[in-house]
């Protein structure tokens, strides 16, 4: 890349996609990790970039309607094509393991936690409310009327996980049962954006949609099993915004260090958490946002984390183009430790 002033930046990533890949190749590469979650092992995948950049195209798909109006899901994306290869696995092998599936969709919006398939009708039959008892809880019992009102909090249970108590998780049985659960949420919250006369342009680049699978696994003859997460972020937009005692002539093409912030808050306070981890401070910010409490699972504890950093490869798009991949750079000195597999159970 060559910035402003001619001097070319070079950066080094695992792999570099051209505009024209394939969804069915972006998969391919990262179908490994990703399906490892089916043996017992935590997997997070962030999708990182500024607005326009192809972040909900690459994770989820196209989100077009249909001719009746209604979002319809097309040209499936990492995540869709992830579950496709599980379900396809688990069906192969129904012989020797018992494999179950859950799933949970919540977004952060502006600091606030919405439940994105709470109103689908599979919640209905097939949802569960997530509960979590904390050693607190332990002791004086849990107060049920928070979570029956539909409050969703951010707790830590008594395993040392992070968990939003209140959300609704739906146990889920085909491919087809993602593809119903995704249409249906889309079209609910596409109704309660025009209900509230939200700009869904301006909407959309302040909101991270996290969906999380939980997997249960048993071996049928030994009865051991494991427990795997599948978690996907499609993350507010990584768009920066100049220093306001800097002329717009000096900030242009400046986007390192304090100079350039990020105009969304929750990638503001997740950068501080990756510069934080990066410089082994003792005390990290995973409180200072609702994103990054929400995920210090992810970046602290042994999963596998895989960051798609998308950028645009118009001129006018450097300096956030710059800008997120110094991010991903950094992202890449983060140490979080090796993954272990998740065994429960025994022969006993």
């Amino acid at each position: 890349i060559v910035n402003e002033d001619s001097r070319p930046v070079g950066f080094k990533f695992d792999r570099v996609f051209s505009p024209g890949t394939s969804q069915y190749e972006l998969f391919s590469e990262l179908e490994e990790p990703i399906v490892s979650s089916l043996d017992g092992f935590n997997v997070t995948l962030l999708a990182f970039g500024q607005h326009g950049s192809g972040k909900t195209h690459s994770i989820l798909g196209d989100n077009n309607l249909d001719e009746s109006g209604l979002p319809s899901l097309q040209s499936h994306g990492v995540q869709l094509q992830a579950l496709q290869q599980l379900f396809t696995i688990a069906g192969h092998r129904k012989g020797r393991y018992k494999d179950s599936f859950s799933v949970t969709m919540v977004e952060v919006h502006n600091e606030k936690l919405f439940d994105l398939v709470s109103g689908v009708a599979a919640a209905q039959t097939d949802g569960e409310v997530v509960i979590c008892e904390t050693r607190r809880d332990k002791r004086k019992g849990i107060d049920e009327s928070d979570w029956r009102r539909g409050k969703l909090e951010i707790r830590t249970n008594i395993d040392g996980n992070t968990v939003v108590q209140g959300l609704v998780s739906i146990r889920i049985n085909s491919f087809e049962d993602v593809c119903q659960i995704w249409q249906e949420a889309n079209a609910n919250r596409l109704d309660r954006l025009q209900m509230q006369g939200s700009d869904l342009g301006s909407y959309e680049r302040n909101s991270n949609v996290i969906t999380t699978i939980h997997i249960q696994s048993t071996n049928i003859a030994t009865g051991v099993g494991t427990e795997g997460r599948l978690q996907f972020v499609d993350m507010a937009s990584s768009d920066i915004m100049p220093n306001p005692l800097m002329k717009a002539s000096e900030y242009r093409g400046c986007v390192d260090g304090d100079l350039a912030k990020f105009s969304n808050k929750s990638i503001d306070a997740f950068n501080d958490v990756v510069d934080a981890r990066c410089q082994f401070d003792r005390s990290v910010p995973y409180r200072n946002s609702t994103l990054t409490h929400l995920l210090r699972d992810s970046l602290e504890a042994d999963a596998k984390v895989l960051l798609l950093c998308c950028v645009s490869s118009d001129e006018a798009d450097m300096d956030n183009t710059l800008s997120a991949l110094r991010f991903a750079s950094r992202m890449q000195s983060v140490s979080i430790g090796k993954a272990t597999k998740h065994i429960i159970g025994s022969k006993e």
